[in-house]
C-alpha cells in the first residue's frame, strides 16, 4: 500500500523466456544486403559476414524450409532456405542491415521445442515469490500447459501471485483461442 497516495501499487515481475542470440561476431562493422547468404551454425565458430554461431541447439532441429527468421527486434529479416545435414541452417537475406554481436534472433511462425520456462526463468521466479510479488509475466507462452505449470509453482510455494500469459507468438493464438473462446462464453453466460 502507498500510504502517500492512499493506493495499492501492484508488482508485475517479467519473466525472461526462451531466448535465441547471434553469437560474438570476428568481424566488426557487419551489413548484411538484400540478397545475401547467411549460414546460422551452432557449433562455435568466428561470426563474420557468411556465417554466424546461434546461441541455442534446438533451432536447426525446429526450423524449416521457408521459415522466417528475425534478428535485431525484426530489424534484419532472414528467410530460410535450406537445413543442411551438418546441422547449419542457409538463410537468405530478405531485409538486410547492420549486425553485431549477441543480437537477439525470434522465430514468429516456427513450433520451437524450448520450454517456456527457462532455468533462468525458474531462479528469477523464486526470487519473485520471496519477495511477494503481485503478478508473473510469463514469456512466449505457446500452451496451456506453460501456465498451467507455472501456477503449480506458485501454489507449491503458498503464494498467491497472478499470472499474466504474454501471447508473443502466433502458435499460441492458434492453440489458446479455443480455449479462450470457451472461458468467454462461460463468462458471457453468467454474467448474462
Amino acid at each position: 500500500m502507498n500510504t502517500k497516495l492512499k493506493t495499492h501499487v501492484a508488482i508485475l515481475f517479467d519473466l525472461q523466456g526462451p531466448k535465441i542470440r547471434i553469437g560474438d561476431l570476428e568481424e566488426k562493422d557487419i551489413v548484411l544486403k538484400n540478397g545475401d547468404e547467411l549460414l546460422l551454425n551452432h557449433r562455435e565458430v568466428p561470426g563474420t559476414s557468411k556465417e554466424v554461431l546461434l546461441s541455442i541447439l534446438t533451432f536447426f532441429n525446429d526450423v524449416n524450409v521457408g521459415d522466417m527468421v528475425l534478428v535485431d527486434d525484426g530489424k534484419i529479416e532472414l528467410k530460410v532456405m535450406e537445413v543442411m545435414a551438418d546441422e547449419r541452417v542457409k538463410t537468405k537475406v530478405i531485409h538486410g542491415g547492420p549486425l553485431s554481436s549477441r543480437k537477439g534472433v525470434n522465430l514468429p511462425n516456427t513450433i520451437i521445442s524450448l520450454p517456456s520456462l527457462t532455468a533462468k526463468d525458474r531462479k528469477d521466479l523464486d526470487f519473485a515469490l520471496a519477495n511477494n510479488v503481485e503478478w508473473i509475466g510469463l514469456s512466449f507462452v505457446r500452451k496451456p500447459e506453460d501456465v498451467i505449470e507455472l501456477k503449480n509453482i506458485i501454489k507449491e510455494a503458498n503464494s498467491r501471485t497472478k499470472v499474466i500469459a504474454k501471447i508473443e507468438k502466433p502458435e499460441a493464438v492458434k492453440i489458446l483461442m479455443p480455449s479462450l473462446q470457451s472461458v468467454m462464453a462461460l463468462w458471457l453466460h453468467v454474467v448474462i
